[in-house]
């Protein structure tokens, strides 16, 4: 019982921190990322790791890169592939809770894909835990 009314008093104490974690001009952002499966007897692998890093450069707006890689190995076969991109997004100030919308452009590459460009959009929602 002890550690549940510490756990508390700890939300508590920070709770104030965290309304105020919305970003600023000048913040930056890293986002790490990655997955990978197997089968029972490890035949069959696929792995990948994926990284964003950006700048807000006002309040609202941040621009940045994107960079992914992914491999697979089989019996018979193994490939990869990547695609490396930038994208821009606009943040709407809702405190911890940071809705975005913004583009991408990039191009993908590797075995076993059609090396092209690609541009699209992006929507989503960040949720910030720290100043």
């Amino acid at each position: 019982m002890q550690w549940k009314n510490s756990l508390a008093v700890l939300c508590l104490t920070v709770s104030p921190a965290l309304a105020l974690a919305e970003p600023e001009a000048g913040d930056r952002l890293f986002t790490l990322s990655g997955s990978g499966a197997s089968d029972s007897g490890f035949d069959n692998n696929t792995t990948s790791i994926s990284f964003d890093l950006g700048q807000f450069y006002s309040d609202h707006t941040v621009f940045g890169i994107r960079q992914s890689v992914g491999f697979a190995d089989s019996d018979n076969d193994s490939s990869w592939n990547g695609a490396t991109r930038v994208f821009g997004d606009y943040h709407f100030d809702a405190g911890k809770w940071q809705p975005f919308i913004g583009a991408n452009i990039g191009g993908i590459y590797g075995d076993g894909v059609d090396e092209t460009f690609f541009a699209g959009p992006e929507a989503g929602v960040k949720y910030y835990v720290k100043p």
